[in-house]
């Protein structure tokens, strides 16, 4: 038997800060200390959620991007699941219509690109310290794309765009509904709970 401890970040390890607490900090270093693997598995991003392991000081797989990435504890990718290349621009094309009301972001390899600044942006970035970048998502290069997700203020701002996007793609690809105002889309078959 091989003991390890999974856990997502956001709503389960991580305070309102978005940090974690002492407490939770203690005890999965007790863990770690008594020979139990722990597994971040979350939606983030992999330089993200590599920011707050190494505040731990704990070896650790990191699964990320919902199942898109996985890394060991040495920090090398070992599953890479990517959104092909040609549906990329198809799928951020969704986003016209709405780009009053979504703010749209994509985990491109190593980085976090997004193509309007917004104070929710700017938020997130502070506490969290992981950083954006702006992109044209007309031009932006297909490859490595991991995850293409859309965020609102209300669930009701996104039906329109999800429900086109499962239209058009849902067999192509994984969707979901990560919280009420956010729509992420992965290749297929990406999922935390298969990793």
């Amino acid at each position: 038997m091989y003991p390890v401890v999974v856990s997502d970040l956001d709503g389960t390890l991580l305070n309102k800060q978005h940090e974690l607490s002492p407490r939770t900090r203690d005890v999965i270093c007790r863990l770690s200390e008594k020979g139990i693997k722990f597994i971040f598995a979350t939606g983030r991003h992999y330089q993200d959620v590599e920011q707050i392991r190494a505040q731990l000081g704990v070896d650790m797989y990191l699964i990320t991007s919902n199942g898109a990435r996985v890394h060991n504890p040495q920090g090398e990718m070992i599953i890479q699941h990517d959104i092909s290349p040609e549906l990329v621009h198809p799928l951020l094309a969704l986003r016209k219509p709405f780009s009053d009301t979504i703010h749209t972001n994509v985990y491109k390899g190593e980085q976090w690109l997004v193509e309007v600044e917004h104070e929710g942006l700017h938020e997130f970035s502070r506490e969290s310290g992981f950083t954006y970048h702006l992109s044209d998502f007309d031009t932006v290069e297909t490859s490595a794309i991991q995850k293409i997700f859309f965020a609102a203020e209300s669930q009701s701002d996104l039906l329109p765009l999800s429900d086109r996007a499962r239209e058009l793609y849902g067999d192509q690809l994984y969707m979901t509904y990560s919280l009420p105002e956010c729509f992420e889309i992965m290749a297929p078959g990406v999922c935390k709970g298969t990793a």
